[in-house]
């Protein structure tokens, strides 16, 4: 199921309403799971999204779901900073269904339409 994601926060501090726009939405696959994380030395429920540039969600709980199709999960985004050290930071993730679950098409693909429409 293809789900449209938007973060609420930048390395930890909440973005404003009023920009949360400028973000858009990015189109993926949300998968749900336990797991043992070695980084962590421990078991935690990830969230991982298919899109790239999202990191993985740990310790993730559902803050609110409804009939419209919206989803918001919390957690935290484990990374590295430049040095090399580990930094977590709070993350929450506000995820709609999308209405059209077919397959977003590739950019090559529309690159290929896009010629043959032209040479037509």
């Amino acid at each position: 199921m293809f789900y449209e994601l938007q973060r609420t926060r930048l390395e930890g501090k909440l973005i404003a309403r009023h920009e949360m726009g400028q973000d858009p939405f990015v189109r993926g696959i949300l998968t749900v799971r336990e797991r043992h994380v070695r980084e962590l030395g421990r078991h935690s429920i990830v969230a991982s999204f298919s899109a790239s540039g999202v990191h993985d969600l740990y310790d993730v709980t559902i803050r609110h779901t409804d009939s419209c199709g919206y989803l918001v999960l919390t957690g935290f985004e484990h990374r590295t900073d430049l040095p090399g050290r580990p930094v977590d930071f709070a993350q929450s993730w506000i995820l709609r269904i999308c209405k059209d679950q077919s397959q977003p098409a590739s950019l090559e693909a529309i690159m290929s339409r896009a010629k043959e429409t032209a040479g037509a």
